[in-house]
Protein backbone atom coordinates (compact mmCIF):
# COMPACT_ATOMS: atom_id res chain seq x y z
CA UNK A 1 0.00 0.00 0.00
CA UNK A 2 1.11 3.15 -0.82
CA UNK A 3 1.25 6.50 1.45
CA UNK A 4 -1.84 8.27 1.96
CA UNK A 5 -2.68 11.52 1.76
CA UNK A 6 -5.22 13.42 3.87
CA UNK A 7 -6.75 16.79 4.14
CA UNK A 8 -4.35 17.32 7.61
CA UNK A 9 -1.27 16.91 5.26
CA UNK A 10 0.60 20.23 4.47
CA UNK A 11 3.65 21.23 2.76
CA UNK A 12 6.38 23.12 4.58
CA UNK A 13 8.87 24.53 2.55
CA UNK A 14 10.15 28.32 4.09
CA UNK A 15 12.30 28.54 7.11
CA UNK A 16 11.07 30.42 9.84
CA UNK A 17 14.01 33.01 9.96
CA UNK A 18 12.13 35.40 7.77
CA UNK A 19 8.94 37.06 9.94
CA UNK A 20 8.92 40.94 8.99
CA UNK A 21 7.38 43.06 11.61
CA UNK A 22 3.61 44.44 10.94
CA UNK A 23 5.34 47.71 10.92
CA UNK A 24 6.98 46.55 7.82
CA UNK A 25 4.30 45.20 6.40
CA UNK A 26 1.60 47.77 6.96
CA UNK A 27 2.54 50.40 4.05
CA UNK A 28 2.77 47.82 1.47
CA UNK A 29 -0.82 46.46 2.27
CA UNK A 30 -2.09 49.77 2.22
CA UNK A 31 0.06 50.93 -0.86
CA UNK A 32 -1.75 47.93 -2.63
CA UNK A 33 -5.52 48.67 -1.33
CA UNK A 34 -5.21 52.29 -2.80
CA UNK A 35 -3.94 50.86 -5.95
CA UNK A 36 -0.07 52.29 -6.10
CA UNK A 37 1.02 48.79 -6.86
CA UNK A 38 4.57 49.00 -8.37
CA UNK A 39 4.89 50.95 -5.30
CA UNK A 40 3.89 48.57 -2.80
CA UNK A 41 6.21 45.90 -4.88
CA UNK A 42 9.03 48.05 -4.50
CA UNK A 43 8.28 48.35 -0.75
CA UNK A 44 7.91 44.66 -0.63
CA UNK A 45 11.30 43.93 -2.86
CA UNK A 46 13.11 45.87 0.01
CA UNK A 47 12.32 44.52 3.07
CA UNK A 48 15.32 43.58 4.74
CA UNK A 49 15.98 39.85 3.56
CA UNK A 50 13.63 39.51 0.14
CA UNK A 51 16.49 40.49 -2.37
CA UNK A 52 19.20 37.53 -2.58
CA UNK A 53 17.33 35.49 -0.26
CA UNK A 54 16.35 31.88 -1.34
CA UNK A 55 16.10 30.20 1.97
CA UNK A 56 13.12 27.75 0.86
CA UNK A 57 11.22 26.21 3.29
CA UNK A 58 8.07 26.85 4.81
CA UNK A 59 7.49 28.52 8.40
CA UNK A 60 4.24 27.58 10.24
CA UNK A 61 2.76 31.01 10.84
CA UNK A 62 -0.59 30.84 12.93
CA UNK A 63 -3.75 31.86 11.01
CA UNK A 64 -3.10 30.11 8.12
CA UNK A 65 -4.98 26.59 7.71
CA UNK A 66 -7.88 25.12 7.77
CA UNK A 67 -9.89 24.04 10.77
CA UNK A 68 -8.58 21.45 12.86
CA UNK A 69 -5.25 22.21 11.12
CA UNK A 70 -4.70 25.33 13.12
CA UNK A 71 -5.66 28.69 14.33
CA UNK A 72 -7.85 30.19 11.77
CA UNK A 73 -7.57 33.76 10.60
CA UNK A 74 -10.22 36.17 12.34
CA UNK A 75 -12.47 36.21 9.43
CA UNK A 76 -13.18 32.37 9.37
CA UNK A 77 -12.41 31.58 12.63
CA UNK A 78 -16.09 30.97 13.10
CA UNK A 79 -16.78 28.90 10.29
CA UNK A 80 -18.92 25.60 10.31
CA UNK A 81 -17.87 22.52 9.41
CA UNK A 82 -15.18 22.38 6.88
CA UNK A 83 -15.63 20.01 3.96
CA UNK A 84 -13.17 16.92 4.19
CA UNK A 85 -10.87 16.07 1.68
CA UNK A 86 -10.17 13.40 -0.30
CA UNK A 87 -7.93 10.53 0.31
CA UNK A 88 -5.40 9.08 -2.53
CA UNK A 89 -2.89 6.11 -2.47
CA UNK A 90 0.19 7.22 -4.50
CA UNK A 91 2.32 10.08 -4.79
CA UNK A 92 4.07 12.90 -6.42
CA UNK A 93 6.92 11.49 -7.22
CA UNK A 94 5.90 7.77 -8.26
CA UNK A 95 2.77 8.18 -9.64
CA UNK A 96 -1.19 8.92 -8.30
CA UNK A 97 -2.82 5.45 -8.42
CA UNK A 98 -6.36 6.92 -8.95
CA UNK A 99 -8.70 10.31 -9.16
CA UNK A 100 -10.32 9.81 -5.88
CA UNK A 101 -13.58 11.19 -4.77
CA UNK A 102 -14.20 14.37 -3.25
CA UNK A 103 -16.92 15.84 -1.33
CA UNK A 104 -18.80 17.94 -2.94
CA UNK A 105 -17.13 17.09 -6.62
CA UNK A 106 -18.32 15.51 -9.52
CA UNK A 107 -15.24 13.66 -11.63
CA UNK A 108 -16.56 14.80 -15.17
CA UNK A 109 -13.84 12.17 -17.76
CA UNK A 110 -15.88 12.39 -20.73
CA UNK A 111 -14.93 15.82 -22.38
CA UNK A 112 -12.83 15.18 -25.48
CA UNK A 113 -9.82 17.56 -26.53
CA UNK A 114 -9.77 17.96 -29.79
CA UNK A 115 -5.91 18.61 -31.69
CA UNK A 116 -5.85 21.33 -34.44
CA UNK A 117 -6.50 19.16 -37.17
CA UNK A 118 -9.95 17.43 -35.42
CA UNK A 119 -8.97 13.86 -35.99
CA UNK A 120 -7.30 12.83 -32.82
CA UNK A 121 -8.54 13.37 -29.41
CA UNK A 122 -7.94 12.56 -25.91
CA UNK A 123 -10.42 13.17 -22.19
CA UNK A 124 -9.30 16.37 -20.18
CA UNK A 125 -10.38 14.52 -17.23
CA UNK A 126 -12.04 17.49 -14.62
CA UNK A 127 -13.41 18.36 -11.17
CA UNK A 128 -16.75 20.16 -11.09
CA UNK A 129 -18.97 21.54 -8.11
CA UNK A 130 -21.77 23.40 -9.18
CA UNK A 131 -25.57 23.30 -7.38
CA UNK A 132 -27.37 24.60 -10.31
CA UNK A 133 -26.25 24.99 -14.07
CA UNK A 134 -28.98 27.38 -14.64
CA UNK A 135 -28.38 29.71 -12.01
CA UNK A 136 -24.23 29.97 -11.90
CA UNK A 137 -22.77 33.03 -12.23
CA UNK A 138 -19.33 32.47 -12.16
CA UNK A 139 -16.98 29.67 -12.54
CA UNK A 140 -13.35 29.66 -10.28
CA UNK A 141 -11.33 27.41 -12.32
CA UNK A 142 -8.57 26.46 -9.77
CA UNK A 143 -5.20 24.57 -11.26
CA UNK A 144 -3.00 22.43 -9.25
CA UNK A 145 0.13 22.54 -8.11
CA UNK A 146 3.53 20.81 -8.48
CA UNK A 147 2.27 17.32 -6.67
CA UNK A 148 -0.86 17.57 -9.58
CA UNK A 149 -3.10 16.73 -6.26
CA UNK A 150 -6.03 18.95 -8.08
CA UNK A 151 -8.23 17.56 -5.52
CA UNK A 152 -6.75 19.53 -2.41
CA UNK A 153 -6.94 22.36 -4.57
CA UNK A 154 -10.22 21.94 -5.49
CA UNK A 155 -11.06 21.21 -1.76
CA UNK A 156 -9.35 24.02 -0.65
CA UNK A 157 -11.31 26.27 -3.21
CA UNK A 158 -14.61 24.35 -1.74
CA UNK A 159 -13.39 25.97 1.85
CA UNK A 160 -12.66 29.37 0.58
CA UNK A 161 -16.21 29.41 -1.31
CA UNK A 162 -17.88 28.36 2.15
CA UNK A 163 -16.52 30.92 4.01
CA UNK A 164 -17.99 33.49 1.69
CA UNK A 165 -21.56 32.17 1.60
CA UNK A 166 -21.51 31.38 4.85
CA UNK A 167 -20.26 34.59 6.76
CA UNK A 168 -23.54 36.45 7.56
CA UNK A 169 -20.75 39.71 7.88
CA UNK A 170 -19.38 42.63 5.15
CA UNK A 171 -18.00 42.34 3.22
CA UNK A 172 -18.86 39.31 2.02
CA UNK A 173 -22.79 39.44 2.33
CA UNK A 174 -22.58 42.26 -0.07
CA UNK A 175 -21.03 40.06 -2.84
CA UNK A 176 -24.72 38.65 -3.15
CA UNK A 177 -23.02 35.22 -2.10
CA UNK A 178 -24.29 34.86 0.95
CA UNK A 179 -26.53 31.31 1.73
CA UNK A 180 -26.01 30.45 -2.04
CA UNK A 181 -23.90 28.37 -3.01
CA UNK A 182 -25.31 28.27 -6.42
CA UNK A 183 -23.99 31.21 -7.36
CA UNK A 184 -20.59 29.75 -7.90
CA UNK A 185 -19.00 26.88 -9.24
CA UNK A 186 -15.36 25.39 -9.08
CA UNK A 187 -13.81 23.54 -11.65
CA UNK A 188 -10.85 21.38 -11.03
CA UNK A 189 -8.58 20.07 -14.37
CA UNK A 190 -6.88 17.12 -13.08
CA UNK A 191 -3.30 17.90 -15.21
CA UNK A 192 -1.72 14.09 -14.98
CA UNK A 193 2.12 12.82 -16.76
CA UNK A 194 3.46 10.05 -17.17
CA UNK A 195 4.02 8.47 -13.34
CA UNK A 196 0.14 8.75 -12.93
CA UNK A 197 -0.12 6.68 -16.52
CA UNK A 198 2.17 4.01 -14.94
CA UNK A 199 0.28 3.92 -11.45
CA UNK A 200 -3.45 4.46 -12.69
CA UNK A 201 -4.74 7.42 -12.14
CA UNK A 202 -4.13 8.60 -15.61
CA UNK A 203 -6.48 5.93 -18.14
CA UNK A 204 -5.10 5.27 -21.32
CA UNK A 205 -7.73 7.51 -22.89
CA UNK A 206 -6.96 10.63 -20.58
CA UNK A 207 -4.37 13.35 -21.59
CA UNK A 208 -1.16 13.14 -19.83
CA UNK A 209 1.51 15.29 -20.04
CA UNK A 210 5.48 15.16 -19.71
CA UNK A 211 6.51 16.32 -15.74
CA UNK A 212 5.18 19.55 -15.20
CA UNK A 213 5.24 20.82 -18.56
CA UNK A 214 1.71 21.50 -18.60
CA UNK A 215 2.08 24.44 -16.45
CA UNK A 216 3.75 25.97 -19.83
CA UNK A 217 1.67 24.90 -22.71
CA UNK A 218 3.26 21.79 -23.13
CA UNK A 219 2.37 18.74 -25.29
CA UNK A 220 0.54 15.81 -24.62
CA UNK A 221 2.33 12.44 -24.16
CA UNK A 222 -0.84 10.24 -24.02
CA UNK A 223 -2.54 9.09 -25.80
CA UNK A 224 -0.37 8.58 -28.59
CA UNK A 225 -1.03 11.18 -31.26
CA UNK A 226 0.35 12.17 -34.60
CA UNK A 227 -0.64 15.94 -33.94
CA UNK A 228 -0.47 16.60 -30.60
CA UNK A 229 -2.20 18.53 -29.21
CA UNK A 230 -1.40 21.23 -25.80
CA UNK A 231 -2.28 21.32 -21.97
CA UNK A 232 -3.57 25.34 -23.32
CA UNK A 233 -5.65 23.48 -25.66
CA UNK A 234 -7.11 21.43 -22.83
CA UNK A 235 -7.87 24.72 -20.76
CA UNK A 236 -9.79 26.13 -24.17
CA UNK A 237 -12.15 23.27 -24.50
CA UNK A 238 -12.78 23.61 -20.40
CA UNK A 239 -13.73 27.16 -21.07
CA UNK A 240 -15.45 26.73 -24.61
CA UNK A 241 -17.55 24.36 -22.18
CA UNK A 242 -18.36 26.51 -19.34
CA UNK A 243 -19.13 29.59 -21.71
CA UNK A 244 -21.95 27.78 -23.37
CA UNK A 245 -25.21 29.79 -22.67
CA UNK A 246 -26.93 26.20 -23.55
CA UNK A 247 -26.07 24.24 -20.90
CA UNK A 248 -25.14 27.50 -18.36
CA UNK A 249 -27.05 30.20 -19.31
CA UNK A 250 -27.13 32.77 -16.62
CA UNK A 251 -22.53 32.75 -16.29
CA UNK A 252 -20.75 36.28 -16.27
CA UNK A 253 -17.59 35.34 -15.80
CA UNK A 254 -14.75 32.74 -15.53
CA UNK A 255 -11.74 33.11 -12.61
CA UNK A 256 -8.57 30.97 -13.61
CA UNK A 257 -6.83 30.65 -10.46
CA UNK A 258 -3.55 28.83 -9.38
CA UNK A 259 -1.13 29.04 -6.34
CA UNK A 260 2.51 28.32 -6.87
CA UNK A 261 3.22 26.08 -10.02
CA UNK A 262 -0.67 26.48 -10.69
CA UNK A 263 0.32 30.32 -10.49
CA UNK A 264 2.87 30.04 -13.48
CA UNK A 265 0.69 27.68 -15.52
CA UNK A 266 -2.40 30.56 -15.29
CA UNK A 267 0.22 33.28 -15.93
CA UNK A 268 1.59 31.79 -18.78
CA UNK A 269 -1.71 31.06 -20.45
CA UNK A 270 -2.78 34.27 -19.44
CA UNK A 271 0.12 35.45 -21.57
CA UNK A 272 -0.75 32.94 -24.47
CA UNK A 273 -4.43 32.21 -24.90
CA UNK A 274 -5.95 32.43 -28.35
CA UNK A 275 -8.55 35.08 -28.22
CA UNK A 276 -12.11 34.33 -27.97
CA UNK A 277 -15.43 36.78 -27.90
CA UNK A 278 -16.04 35.65 -24.36
CA UNK A 279 -12.55 36.97 -23.30
CA UNK A 280 -14.19 40.22 -22.00
CA UNK A 281 -15.30 38.06 -19.00
CA UNK A 282 -12.35 35.60 -18.09
CA UNK A 283 -10.08 37.02 -15.34
CA UNK A 284 -6.95 35.37 -14.13
CA UNK A 285 -5.80 34.96 -10.27
CA UNK A 286 -2.17 34.36 -10.00
CA UNK A 287 -0.49 33.54 -6.80
CA UNK A 288 3.21 33.10 -5.08
CA UNK A 289 4.10 31.94 -9.23
CA UNK A 290 8.31 30.29 -8.75
CA UNK A 291 8.67 31.84 -11.94
CA UNK A 292 7.49 34.28 -14.70
CA UNK A 293 6.74 34.47 -18.66
CA UNK A 294 8.57 38.10 -18.31
CA UNK A 295 7.20 40.60 -21.29
CA UNK A 296 10.19 42.62 -21.57
CA UNK A 297 13.54 41.69 -22.34
CA UNK A 298 14.88 43.41 -19.18
CA UNK A 299 15.51 41.26 -15.87
CA UNK A 300 16.35 42.81 -12.74
CA UNK A 301 19.22 40.21 -12.14
CA UNK A 302 21.03 40.25 -15.52
CA UNK A 303 23.64 37.68 -15.46
CA UNK A 304 22.98 36.10 -11.91
CA UNK A 305 24.09 32.68 -13.75
CA UNK A 306 26.37 33.43 -16.72
CA UNK A 307 25.45 30.11 -17.97
CA UNK A 308 21.72 30.86 -19.20
CA UNK A 309 22.95 34.32 -20.88
CA UNK A 310 21.91 32.66 -24.33
CA UNK A 311 18.29 31.42 -22.94
CA UNK A 312 17.37 34.07 -20.19
CA UNK A 313 14.70 35.19 -22.75
CA UNK A 314 13.13 31.66 -23.98
CA UNK A 315 9.59 30.39 -22.97
CA UNK A 316 8.82 29.72 -20.48
CA UNK A 317 11.01 32.76 -18.91
CA UNK A 318 9.96 35.01 -21.72
CA UNK A 319 8.73 35.68 -25.04
CA UNK A 320 11.68 37.43 -27.01
CA UNK A 321 14.24 34.21 -26.85
CA UNK A 322 14.03 31.24 -29.48
CA UNK A 323 11.01 31.16 -30.80
CA UNK A 324 11.55 27.34 -31.48
CA UNK A 325 10.56 27.17 -27.97
CA UNK A 326 7.09 29.12 -27.50
CA UNK A 327 4.55 26.79 -26.84
CA UNK A 328 3.50 24.93 -30.29
CA UNK A 329 -0.52 26.58 -29.39
CA UNK A 330 0.89 29.69 -29.55
CA UNK A 331 4.32 29.89 -31.68
CA UNK A 332 2.55 31.66 -34.87
CA UNK A 333 1.04 34.78 -32.43
CA UNK A 334 5.02 35.28 -30.94
CA UNK A 335 6.93 35.64 -34.10
CA UNK A 336 5.02 38.12 -35.14
CA UNK A 337 6.08 41.70 -33.96
CA UNK A 338 8.55 40.42 -32.28
CA UNK A 339 5.76 39.44 -29.52
CA UNK A 340 4.67 43.24 -29.23
CA UNK A 341 1.00 42.16 -30.05
CA UNK A 342 0.96 39.36 -27.22
CA UNK A 343 2.07 41.82 -24.69
CA UNK A 344 -0.38 44.29 -25.57
CA UNK A 345 -3.17 41.43 -25.61
CA UNK A 346 -1.97 40.42 -22.08
CA UNK A 347 -2.07 44.09 -20.81
CA UNK A 348 -5.97 44.21 -21.65
CA UNK A 349 -6.73 41.27 -20.26
CA UNK A 350 -8.28 41.55 -15.86
CA UNK A 351 -5.57 39.96 -14.24
CA UNK A 352 -4.98 39.51 -10.68
CA UNK A 353 -1.71 39.37 -8.79
CA UNK A 354 -1.35 37.97 -5.15
CA UNK A 355 1.78 37.50 -2.52
CA UNK A 356 2.36 36.05 0.79
CA UNK A 357 4.63 38.69 2.20
CA UNK A 358 6.44 36.18 4.46
CA UNK A 359 7.35 33.89 1.13
CA UNK A 360 10.92 34.01 0.48
CA UNK A 361 11.05 30.19 -0.30
CA UNK A 362 13.10 29.58 -3.54
CA UNK A 363 10.76 28.13 -5.86
CA UNK A 364 11.89 27.74 -9.44
CA UNK A 365 15.50 27.28 -9.52
CA UNK A 366 16.12 27.15 -12.99
CA UNK A 367 18.79 29.66 -13.92
CA UNK A 368 16.17 31.90 -16.30
CA UNK A 369 14.53 32.15 -13.14
CA UNK A 370 17.44 33.46 -11.09
CA UNK A 371 17.44 36.54 -13.33
CA UNK A 372 14.20 37.33 -12.15
CA UNK A 373 14.78 37.02 -8.66
CA UNK A 374 15.65 34.92 -5.74
CA UNK A 375 12.84 33.99 -4.29
CA UNK A 376 8.90 33.76 -5.23
CA UNK A 377 8.42 37.67 -3.52
CA UNK A 378 11.39 38.52 -4.80
CA UNK A 379 10.40 37.80 -8.44
CA UNK A 380 7.06 38.97 -7.93
CA UNK A 381 7.27 42.41 -6.75
CA UNK A 382 10.11 42.58 -10.00
CA UNK A 383 7.68 41.38 -12.05
CA UNK A 384 4.90 44.03 -11.23
CA UNK A 385 7.92 46.91 -11.32
CA UNK A 386 8.49 45.49 -14.83
CA UNK A 387 4.95 45.61 -15.81
CA UNK A 388 4.50 49.47 -14.23
CA UNK A 389 7.55 50.64 -15.75
CA UNK A 390 9.48 48.86 -19.12
CA UNK A 391 6.18 49.73 -21.41
CA UNK A 392 4.24 53.53 -22.26
CA UNK A 393 0.90 53.74 -19.83
CA UNK A 394 2.50 51.99 -16.98
CA UNK A 395 0.88 49.47 -15.10
CA UNK A 396 -2.16 47.89 -16.79
CA UNK A 397 -5.48 49.15 -15.53
CA UNK A 398 -7.05 46.01 -15.46
CA UNK A 399 -3.93 44.24 -13.28
CA UNK A 400 -4.21 44.64 -9.67
CA UNK A 401 -1.39 43.06 -7.12
CA UNK A 402 -2.51 42.66 -3.95
CA UNK A 403 0.18 41.68 -0.73
CA UNK A 404 -1.36 39.27 2.12
CA UNK A 405 0.35 39.92 5.57
CA UNK A 406 2.00 37.10 7.28
CA UNK A 407 1.29 34.62 4.85
CA UNK A 408 4.11 32.03 3.12
CA UNK A 409 3.65 29.71 0.45
CA UNK A 410 0.51 28.29 1.43
CA UNK A 411 -2.50 27.99 -1.06
CA UNK A 412 -5.39 27.75 1.83
CA UNK A 413 -3.63 31.39 3.18
CA UNK A 414 -3.58 32.54 -0.27
CA UNK A 415 -7.24 31.53 -0.74
CA UNK A 416 -9.05 32.55 1.90
CA UNK A 417 -7.43 36.22 2.25
CA UNK A 418 -9.91 38.59 2.62
CA UNK A 419 -8.74 40.33 -0.65
CA UNK A 420 -8.39 37.19 -2.48
CA UNK A 421 -11.88 36.36 -1.52
CA UNK A 422 -13.10 39.34 -3.25
CA UNK A 423 -10.77 39.04 -6.31
CA UNK A 424 -11.82 35.12 -6.37
CA UNK A 425 -16.23 35.53 -5.53
CA UNK A 426 -16.83 39.26 -5.44
CA UNK A 427 -15.35 41.18 -8.20
CA UNK A 428 -17.78 41.70 -11.10
CA UNK A 429 -19.92 38.90 -9.60
CA UNK A 430 -22.89 40.16 -11.39
CA UNK A 431 -21.68 41.54 -14.66
CA UNK A 432 -21.60 39.81 -17.86
CA UNK A 433 -19.52 42.50 -20.17
CA UNK A 434 -20.32 42.45 -23.95
CA UNK A 435 -18.16 40.02 -26.34
CA UNK A 436 -15.19 40.87 -28.09
CA UNK A 437 -16.23 41.42 -31.68
CA UNK A 438 -12.51 41.54 -32.78
CA UNK A 439 -11.09 37.59 -32.22
CA UNK A 440 -8.12 37.72 -34.27
CA UNK A 441 -4.90 36.90 -33.34
CA UNK A 442 -1.35 37.91 -34.19
CA UNK A 443 -0.13 34.79 -36.14
CA UNK A 444 -3.13 34.45 -37.65
CA UNK A 445 -3.49 34.26 -41.59
CA UNK A 446 -5.28 36.38 -43.95
CA UNK A 447 -8.46 34.68 -44.93
CA UNK A 448 -8.10 34.43 -48.74
CA UNK A 449 -10.48 36.73 -51.06
CA UNK A 450 -13.30 34.50 -52.70
CA UNK A 451 -12.54 34.04 -56.16
CA UNK A 452 -14.71 35.96 -58.31
CA UNK A 453 -13.78 34.31 -62.07
CA UNK A 454 -11.93 37.56 -63.01
CA UNK A 455 -8.52 37.80 -63.53
CA UNK A 456 -6.59 41.00 -63.56
CA UNK A 457 -6.66 42.56 -66.98
CA UNK A 458 -9.35 39.90 -68.15
CA UNK A 459 -10.74 42.61 -70.36
CA UNK A 460 -12.95 41.51 -73.90
CA UNK A 461 -10.16 41.82 -75.57
CA UNK A 462 -7.42 40.17 -73.71
CA UNK A 463 -9.59 37.11 -73.46
CA UNK A 464 -9.88 37.03 -77.14
CA UNK A 465 -7.11 37.12 -77.66
CA UNK A 466 -5.64 34.81 -75.11
CA UNK A 467 -8.27 32.39 -76.57
CA UNK A 468 -7.05 32.42 -79.62
CA UNK A 469 -3.52 32.07 -78.33
CA UNK A 470 -4.72 28.92 -76.44
CA UNK A 471 -6.78 27.53 -79.32
CA UNK A 472 -3.50 27.79 -81.94
CA UNK A 473 -1.33 26.32 -79.88
CA UNK A 474 -3.77 23.05 -79.57
CA UNK A 475 -4.30 22.99 -83.34
CA UNK A 476 -0.39 23.30 -84.24
CA UNK A 477 0.34 20.59 -81.55
CA UNK A 478 -2.43 17.95 -82.85
CA UNK A 479 -1.29 19.00 -86.66
CA UNK A 480 2.63 17.94 -85.73
CA UNK A 481 1.99 14.36 -84.29
CA UNK A 482 -0.29 13.46 -87.33
CA UNK A 483 2.34 14.40 -89.83
CA UNK A 484 5.39 13.47 -88.10
CA UNK A 485 4.87 9.87 -88.57
CA UNK A 486 4.58 10.79 -92.20
CA UNK A 487 7.81 12.59 -92.27
CA UNK A 488 9.68 10.08 -90.68
CA UNK A 489 8.60 6.85 -91.66
CA UNK A 490 11.93 5.22 -91.26
CA UNK A 491 11.80 5.57 -87.96
CA UNK A 492 8.10 4.74 -87.76
CA UNK A 493 7.03 1.58 -86.43
CA UNK A 494 4.01 0.44 -84.99
CA UNK A 495 5.44 -2.87 -83.71
CA UNK A 496 6.54 -1.63 -80.57
CA UNK A 497 2.85 -0.89 -79.57
CA UNK A 498 2.01 -4.95 -80.54
CA UNK A 499 4.91 -5.63 -78.62
CA UNK A 500 3.77 -3.72 -75.09
CA UNK A 501 0.40 -5.58 -75.19
CA UNK A 502 1.11 -8.58 -75.56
Amino acid sequence: MRPTRSRTWLERRQSTTFAPSDAEQSPIVSDAVQGMYVQAAQLADNMTGVKGTANGNLASVPGQLIQTDGTQYTWNSNLGPVTPGANVNGSEEIGWESLPDVPGFVLNDSMKVFNKFRNESGIMPFYISVDDPATVKRFIVVLPGKPRDTWKYANYMLNARNIVVEQQFAPFNTMGLTGNNASVGIVAPAFLNMQDLSAGACKPQYLCFAASLWQEGGTNKNPKMQHELTSFDAMDAILDQLFDKSIYPSLNQVVVAGHSLGGQGVQRYAVMKKTKAYDSNVRYWIANPGSWAWLSSNRPYPNANATCAPTFDDWPYGIHGNTSKITKYARDDAVVNNGADIVARYQSRTVNYAFGLFDVGSGDTHCQAAWQGSNHLDRGSNFVMSMGNDFPGGFPKTHTADFIANVTHQDYSMYSASISLQRLFGDELNTRNPDLTNVTNPGDKPAKAPSTGQHAFATPVHEIMARSLLGGSIGVTILAFFFLPLLFQSNYDQGWEKDEYR
